[in-house]
Parts: structure tokens; C-alpha cells; sequence
């Protein structure tokens, strides 16, 4: 992944969007299909496209080409995604506060 600029995640159907979050810790570009778990972990410069129509592909490819910070250098790695230490917090603090625990 060293060597990549961009990924392309267009799965049409994805459990945890790992993709995603490996190529944002990478510095790695993403355009992504408009999927509610991609839109959960992604950066906010991925650029999305919808359905399976190639148009949308197209002009997702052709937004991402016009963007001069793309085509320059890796941009700098994001850490949007949870830790599974903050997920278990976030899990108990649901679980305490809604009396779900005796």
C-alpha cells in the first residue's frame, strides 16, 4: 500500500469498511461506494459516488483527478477510527445509562 495513492472501495456490500481505515491510516486517498458503513469511518476529503452505475464512478474518478491535493503528494494519515478500548466505553456507558444493568 506504500505505493498507492488512492483506493477504491466500491463493494457493494461491506461489514466493517476495513479498507477504508487502513488506507486512512496510510495517507492513502479513498473513493468510496455511498455506503452507510463507509460514511461511518471515512475521512472527510473520501469522495463518494452511488449505486452501481458507472457515471457516478466516473465523475467520482474525475472529482478526485481535478483535486489538486490528490494528484501532489500522500496527505497526512487520519485517526478517525475508534480504538476497541474506546468502543467497550462507549458499549458500558449505553449499558449503565440506559439501566440495562442490575
Amino acid at each position: 500500500m506504500n505505493s498507492s495513492k488512492c483506493l477504491i472501495a466500491a463493494s457493494e456490500g461491506e461489514g466493517f469498511g476495513l479498507p477504508l481505515i487502513e488506507a486512512s491510516r496510510a495517507g492513502i486517498d479513498v473513493i468510496a461506494r455511498d455506503l452507510p458503513v463507509f460514511r461511518e469511518v471515512a475521512d472527510d476529503d473520501t469522495v463518494f459516488f452511488g449505486g452501481s452505475n458507472s457515471p457516478s464512478l466516473k465523475e467520482a474518478l474525475l472529482l478526485y483527478h481535478q483535486s489538486s491535493e490528490s494528484m501532489n503528494t500522500k496527505r497526512s494519515p487520519q485517526n478517525k477510527v475508534r480504538t476497541w478500548a474506546q468502543s467497550v466505553d462507549d458499549l458500558k456507558q449505553v449499558i449503565f445509562n440506559n439501566g440495562w444493568y442490575n
